[in-house]
Parts: C-alpha cells; structure tokens; sequence
C-alpha cells in the first residue's frame, strides 16, 4: 500500500508528548486532550470539501450530517492521523478512558479518518474496538537493521575511522565495503544503545549529523 496515495484527504503527525510539554504536562490533562482533539478537527475542515466548510462549525451533530452527505455521494477522502508517544496521557485507568472516549468521539465524528496510536502502554478499551481497533506490538530491529537504518538517516559518509569501539572493527567482516561498514557499524556500542527502536536510532542519527566533526566512538562515550 502507498499510504500516500490511499489516504488522499492527508496525513498529520502529533506528537501527543510535545503537546503534553506545552499543555502543562499530566497535571493538564483534560488541557492536553482538548488540544488534541482541537487539532485533528482542524486537519479535516482543512482537507475535506463541502458545504460546512463554507460555514461556522456548530456543533458535532451538523458535522457529522455533512460527512455522511459526502460519503453517500462518495466525495470524502480518506485520511490519516498519528498519534505519536501517547503514553503522557494514558498514566492511570481515568486518563485511559478519557483519551479512548476522545479517540471514539474523533473517529464517530469523522467518517472518513483513521488513526494510528503509538504508546509503550496497552490501551484496553471496548471503545476502541467499537471502530475496528487492533494492537500490533512492534518488535525491535536486529543489530543490522539498526545500522542500516542509522546509515540512511545520517547525512555525513562513515567510514571504518568512525566506528573503532565495535569490537568487529579490526577484523574484515565482508569483501563489500558498504556491508563490511555495516557489520562493524552493528556491533558499535551507540547502535547497541538503540536497542533496535528506530526513534532511538533515528534520534542517534540527528546527533551524528549535528556533530559533523566528531565520531560515532566520541558520541558513544560522551554519553555513558
């Protein structure tokens, strides 16, 4: 699936603990969802087309006429919202039901929206499946899908130079330069400390290439 070209109406990201930082963290809960809930309506007045666009939204029942309007006539566009490091608003059962009573309120309102939830939490709630939720646990990526992914996302050339801490460093692992440079890349403590969780290794990825002078062995230990 392409999901740019599946979810025509858009995709946005947010991200649940930024808004939650600027909110006033937990203890600004109902603050938090509100503002959640304030953006993913934003996202679809501006992507959907029709006649409540051209006027005031008044209240959840006129909206969600106006979808059904769209549906039937088949004009309504798939679209995608992620919810990206939810677990600052799932701290308690209480905080549970409320962000899944957001999350129904959302999805009854807009017909045409799915969402993705990412959270270390598991959120149990009938609510949820009333729309069709399912939970996927993701595993962690082997040591050489991190390297890999930590070479495409860093925007500087590495070299063996970069990477003498791997205890694999000394030794030819692969006649391919490029594979021999991921396989010691693999074995490097600063991908070890990924343990496999892309962010954490896209977020490695973002310091290396703000430290354009420094190596990968420097990075490792500046930050034991």
């Amino acid at each position: 699936m392409y999901p740019r070209r599946y979810f025509a109406g858009g995709i946005r990201f947010i991200h649940v603990n930024q808004v939650a930082a600027t909110r006033g963290g937990l203890k600004d809960q109902q603050h938090v969802l509100t503002s959640i809930r304030l953006q993913i309506d934003e996202f679809v007045r501006e992507t959907e087309h029709g006649s409540y666009e051209r006027q005031p939204l008044t209240s959840s029942l006129f909206y969600a006429v106006a979808c059904r309007s769209q549906v039937t006539a088949g004009t309504l566009k798939r679209m995608l919202v992620v919810l990206d490091e939810c677990d600052t608003v799932l701290s308690t059962d209480a905080d549970q039901r409320a962000f899944a009573s957001v999350v129904h309120n959302v999805l009854t309102n807009h017909f045409a929206l799915k969402l993705i939830i990412t959270a270390r939490t598991t959120i149990v709630s009938d609510r949820l499946q009333t729309h069709g939720g399912s939970q996927f646990r993701l595993t962690s990526l082997s040591p050489t899908k991190s390297a890999d992914l930590l070479r495409r996302h860093v925007t500087r050339k590495l070299s063996l130079h970069d990477v003498q801490l791997s205890p694999l460093a000394k030794t030819l692992q692969h006649s391919n330069p490029v594979e021999n440079l991921t396989r010691v890349l693999a074995a490097h403590p600063l991908v070890a400390r990924t343990h496999g969780v892309p962010k954490a290794i896209v977020q490695a990825a973002a310091r290396i290439n703000a430290a354009t002078a420094t190596t990968l062995d420097h990075l490792a230990t500046s930050l034991v």
